[in-house]
C-alpha cells in the first residue's frame, strides 16, 4: 500500500515537471515573426506567428528570426539609419529557465527572450530584451 502511493506520488512529480519545463530546444526551430496586431500594449507577451502563417500587414519594423537545427540562427536587425537586414548568429534555448539567447557572430547577445508558452502556430514570448 505505501509503495503504491510513493508510485503515483513519483509519477505525478515527474508529470507536473514535464508540464512545467515542455518546450524544448526543437519545438522552437523555424521562422517567426512578430504579430504585432495581436499585441496588448499594456502586456509583456509578445506573439509571434509562424513567417508563412499569414500575409502581415506592412509597418515600419516588425522583428523577425529564423531559428536553426545547428543553433545558427538569422534575425531582422534595425539599424540606426532606418536600413533592415537579416543579421547571421547563433542562439541557444535553457529549458529549465525557459530562456532563449540571441547571439551576433561576435558571439554577443543581441537579444534574450523568456518563452511563456509554445503551440503548432503560436508563440509567446515575455519581453526581456527586444
Amino acid at each position: 500500500m505505501h509503495y503504491s502511493i510513493l508510485i503515483l506520488f513519483m509519477t505525478f512529480t515527474i508529470c507536473a515537471c514535464n508540464i512545467t519545463n515542455g518546450i524544448k530546444q526543437t519545438d522552437l526551430i523555424g521562422c517567426w515573426t512578430d504579430s504585432m496586431e495581436e499585441n496588448n500594449p499594456n502586456d509583456s507577451i509578445r506573439i509571434f506567428r509562424p513567417c508563412d502563417f499569414k500575409e502581415f500587414p506592412p509597418s515600419r519594423f516588425r522583428f523577425k528570426m529564423e531559428l536553426k537545427n545547428d543553433e545558427k540562427c538569422t534575425w531582422l536587425y534595425l539599424a540606426p539609419n532606418d536600413a533592415h537586414k537579416m543579421m547571421a548568429g547563433t542562439w541557444n534555448y535553457k529549458r529549465d529557465t525557459k530562456t532563449l539567447r540571441i547571439f551576433n557572430a561576435q558571439n554577443e547577445e543581441v537579444k534574450m527572450f523568456q518563452i511563456s508558452e509554445k503551440e503548432e502556430n503560436l508563440l509567446k514570448i515575455k519581453k526581456q530584451n527586444y
